[in-house]
């Protein structure tokens, strides 16, 4: 692990594992005796080396010295969610949330989206629906540093 300004990469050796894209976002899960719990989130991938070591960037410092052992490797998108919020051709329609029996979830962190929740409105692009955090978040702000050229369809 070693510092970049305000952010911070970790090599992690990726290996036995079936993962796919995307990598990012992303967790290092603990899985011990308490359940599991995020150890550490991982924000973008920065390189890959040698096939199995991946450099990824994180802004969240490590509460515990995490060199040496083995945590369970968590995505949190789907290739389809990945592609949504990097999508910089998209246009977003802000729009009122639907009812409670038509409920939708946010295709990037599968928050319900109803009236009555939040601030009573959702963005929207086709069938596609983002909740107002995650708009802000990634769509707007682009935490992850993804939007910077269109994506290939998934």
């Amino acid at each position: 692990m070693r510092g970049a300004g305000d952010a911070i990469l970790v090599a992690i050796r990726l290996s036995g594992s079936s993962v796919g894209p995307p990598l990012y976002p992303s967790a290092l899960i603990d899985d011990g005796d308490g359940g599991w719990r995020e150890v550490l989130r991982l924000d973008a991938l920065v390189a890959v080396e040698d096939d199995e070591v991946h450099i990824f960037r994180t802004e969240q410092a490590p509460t515990e010295e995490l060199q040496g052992r083995t945590f369970r490797f968590q995505q949190w998108w789907t290739p389809h969610a990945f592609y949504v919020a990097a999508d910089t051709d998209r246009s977003w329609e802000n729009v009122r949330s639907p009812d409670p029996q038509n409920h939708v979830h946010c295709v990037l962190d599968q928050t319900t989206i109803e009236a009555g929740e939040g601030d009573g409105t959702a963005w929207r692009s086709g069938n596609d629906w983002v909740c107002s955090s995650c708009y802000q978040r990634y769509i707007v702000e682009d935490r992850l540093g993804i939007r910077e050229t269109p994506p290939t369809t998934p």
